[in-house]
């Protein structure tokens, strides 16, 4: 990546898409302060992102990747991660995720574990659980 550069408003979401092998998760890796550039900075209003404390910059992001977890537990334990966790909220957060389909299959509630390997567990396909951890990030507010 060269050059790279761009504004983001308060409150604004975006959505970062390129071909395979461009640069996207390397961004999004940069920006959440997994790695320092080799060369230039990442600004944030004006100050290098490594004048801030890197604990509380992340605790305020977050980042779906290819690479998320599947945890062996309920649905809402999926998505809440026993973060102060809110049966309202977890809805809310799947909706956005686009998966208030899923709440409506006659099989599945927010109890339900996600594992064959339990008695009354269902298994969800890749995408539905690339929205699970979206839902993930968008239940944790940052």
């Amino acid at each position: 990546m060269h050059d790279i550069n761009f504004n983001i408003s308060k409150g604004e979401k975006i959505a970062i898409v390129g071909e395979n092998g461009s640069g996207k998760s390397m961004l999004i890796k940069l920006l959440m302060r997994f790695y320092d550039p080799s060369k230039g900075e990442v600004d944030l209003n004006g100050n290098n992102l490594k004048d801030y404390d890197t604990k509380t910059y992340r605790s305020k992001l977050s980042a779906t990747f290819q690479d998320y977890s599947k945890f062996k537990l309920s649905l809402f334990e999926n998505v809440s991660v026993f973060r102060h966790s809110n049966e309202d909220k977890v809805k809310a957060a799947l909706k956005s995720a686009g998966l208030s389909t899923l709440l409506e299959d006659k099989d599945i509630n927010l109890n339900t574990i996600l594992s064959k390997e339990f008695a009354n567990g269902v298994e969800l396909s890749g995408g539905q659980w690339q929205k699970i951890a979206l839902a993930r990030d968008i239940y944790s507010d940052a």
